[in-house]
């Protein structure tokens, strides 16, 4: 019988992918970007022979656990972070895409750019830097928290509301306003996974898996998915 079993043992042990390891991945709290990003991502390792799991961290605690190396890397992030965080590498395939949206309790006219937004009154979340520094109207609000923001809109308090597409769609799902409309071709940036450098021989074989899924469409039924999963109906408010 010990024979036996040590032999099945062998077997088992032969039948797992050569190599097979499990990375952890920092997540910014309570963020439906990084939980599609997540999915995607589960995906992609499987296929290496590969498990992940991540843990949700404040964002810039997030970066720090990654960047030093605490942490295997993040789930996803804008390019830009990287000249700060010099020990995360890149992998080259967005997975998914942040857009800067208009929400209004009215249908949406004559809104084509920043000048366009500025010549109304508007209000945007207090921490998005690049938003701030594109609101120079007379007219502008910061609000402390999505919910918030959403709320004062529906009552009116100001004409627009300019958020991540999916911050807004998230809030607007928990608020429920009345009445609400979405423009989301302000500007666009994408959002990437990255690694830690001690893991840069992944790079190569996770961006040949993403592309694949990406060119199949099996990426974008996976953000759907989440979306659906997570928002519902408000996930098309904006498409």
């Amino acid at each position: 019988m010990p024979r036996y079993i040590l032999f099945l043992s062998i077997l088992l042990w032969g039948a797992l992918p050569a190599g097979a390891e499990t990375f952890t991945f920092s997540a910014r709290e309570k963020s439906l970007m990084d939980k599609i990003g997540a999915e995607i991502l589960k995906v992609a390792y499987s296929r290496l022979g590969h498990d992940i799991q991540v843990r949700e961290r404040p964002g810039t605690r997030a970066l720090t656990e990654s960047n030093s190396g605490h942490n295997d890397g993040v789930v996803m992030r804008l390019e830009k972070v990287m000249a700060k965080n010099r020990n995360l590498v890149k992998v080259n395939v967005p997975l998914w895409e942040f857009q800067v949206a208009v929400f209004a309790v009215k249908p949406i006219h004559n809104i084509q750019d920043w000048q366009d937004i500025n010549a109304r009154s508007v209000a945007t979340y207090r921490g998005y830097k690049y938003v701030e520094s594109k609101l120079t109207g007379p007219h502008r609000d910061l609000v402390s928290s999505f919910d918030i923001g959403m709320k004062m809109l529906a009552k009116g308090r100001f004409d627009l509301l300019v958020y991540g597409r999916l911050d807004g769609l998230e809030s607007a799902s928990r608020v429920k306003p009345t009445q609400l409309f979405c423009q989301s071709n302000i500007a666009s940036f994408d959002e990437f996974h990255m690694v830690h450098h001690r893991h840069q021989y992944l790079v190569h074989d996770l961006e040949k898996q993403l592309a694949a899924m990406q060119q199949s469409g099996e990426l974008a039924q996976i953000q759907k998915r989440v979306l659906n999963e997570n928002i519902g109906a408000y996930s098309g408010l904006c498409e």
